[in-house]
């Protein structure tokens, strides 16, 4: 049996659970504002504060809390959680916390949200700031003054101190009980995005049966699946390809500093219904205020070779007819919008067919609907990745892409 079959032994008896649990059911709503809501309730309890700053200790700052002082607000600044504490040693403290359950954290939501505290915090009352994940984000995600808390430790924190529940109404449900249920949903939760979603090697499958797609959807975690596993892969992309050349560029602003040497954007996301990977190869703004890019894009099992001019402003009919000229005399060549021949690399993903695509209606510029298009500025050919590929394989096709594109300098040949 392979490492991929023995990660999912029992991922049914996991799935199972997580769908027998009426909190599950009750959060399918919206998963990030149940969580959050559930949270900030728990924080609230006036009456179990003995409970809960153990709780938040636990969580957050071992030790240190005395009492909440100003219970949670919620999408205040549109922040999941604010709170303030005291501490033992008689200092307040503000408590900011970012939820994300079913979607990733991005560095720049981050870093806003620190910028918009830090304008409006009391004099003296220092915040701290933490992001609660589901998942593990990429390295350079997390800016230096936040901390990650993973949802186990949530679990942790809780079971460790529903001893210091005191007595309560039960009108509706006990907090313990309640506490316990939410406790088994979010381990399993987590136990999920932890050994089922992670990429533990390069040589992992990259494509997962259908049956496990289904099993995710049937949990409603199918996007998260395939959001996390694209960023992982990009990640391991943008490993290999900095090991050999310049760093790779994070925001498209970053281009405007940038005088002569092309540059490597790389990106991952999500669109209609599939993971997508952005790989862009690009040379410094012109006096047009032009970028020449030359794109590898993996959507879902589409791996897309693409030309695209990158504009501050509408593309004219001059651009985009310049824009098809170059596509026809790279396709020609053989030098791009298909599987160059310089590239030389083996295996499944050699591509030595035809790529496939046509545009769906014609234009002046392709009359014969030669390329697919997005708009009027990316045109593009591709290929469809067979289920046998491995993550290494894709790794070695976008670090060989990069390598060709450095070494034929085909940016200034168009020029």
């Amino acid at each position: 049996m392979n490492d991929i079959n023995k990660n999912f032994d029992n991922l049914q008896e996991k799935i199972d659970r997580l769908d027998a649990n009426p909190l599950f059911q009750l959060s399918l709503g919206s998963k990030e504002l149940f969580h959050s809501n559930l949270l900030a309730w728990v924080i609230g309890q006036k009456y179990q504060q003995k409970f809960v700053v153990e709780f938040l200790n636990a969580l957050l700052i071992n030790d240190s809390i005395e009492s909440v002082t100003e219970y949670p607000e919620r999408e205040k600044m549109n922040i999941d959680l604010r709170f303030t504490v005291k501490l033992k040693d008689d200092n307040e403290k503000i408590i900011i916390i970012e939820n994300k359950v079913k979607s990733l954290p991005y560095r720049k939501q981050l870093e806003e949200y620190k910028e918009k505290v830090t304008k409006v915090q009391k004099n003296g009352c220092k915040p701290s700031f933490y992001l609660l994940s589901l998942v593990e984000p990429s390295k350079d995600v997390v800016p230096d003054e936040w901390k990650l808390i993973r949802y186990d430790k949530v679990a942790k924190a809780i079971t460790e101190n529903l001893g210091k529940i005191e007595s309560e109404d039960t009108s509706f449900i006990s907090l313990r009980c309640l506490l316990n249920t939410y406790c088994d949903y979010i381990s399993q939760l987590h136990d999920i995005a932890e050994a089922r979603l992670k990429i533990t090697k390069p040589e992992d499958e990259y494509f997962y049966p259908i049956k496990t797609r289904n099993d995710f959807e049937k949990v409603r975690l199918h996007d998260l699946y395939l959001k996390y596993r694209y960023q992982q892969v990009k990640d391991f992309i943008k490993e290999s390809i900095e090991k050999q050349r310049l760093t790779i560029v994070k925001k498209k602003e970053d281009l405007k500093e940038v005088e002569s040497n092309p540059l490597v954007m790389l990106s991952s996301g999500f669109s209609k219904s599939n993971g997508k990977i952005d790989f862009k190869y690009l040379s410094s703004y012109n006096d047009r205020g032009v970028n020449i890019a030359f794109c590898l894009q993996l959507h879902g099992n589409q791996l897309r070779f693409a030309l695209e001019y990158i504009l501050n402003k509408d593309i004219s009919h001059a651009l985009s007819e310049e824009l098809h000229k170059y596509a026809h005399e790279l396709f020609n060549t053989k030098k791009w919008m298909r599987m160059p021949t310089g590239i030389g690399l083996k295996g499944c993903l050699s591509f030595d067919g035809e790529p496939l695509g046509k545009a769906r209606s014609s234009s002046k510029y392709d009359e014969e609907r030669f390329f697919c298009k997005f708009g009027s500025a990316f045109l593009y050919k591709y290929y469809k990745i067979p289920d046998e590929v491995k993550v290494q394989d894709v790794v070695q096709l976008f670090t060989a892409v990069c390598t060709y594109l450095d070494n034929e300098n085909l940016l200034n040949a168009l020029k």
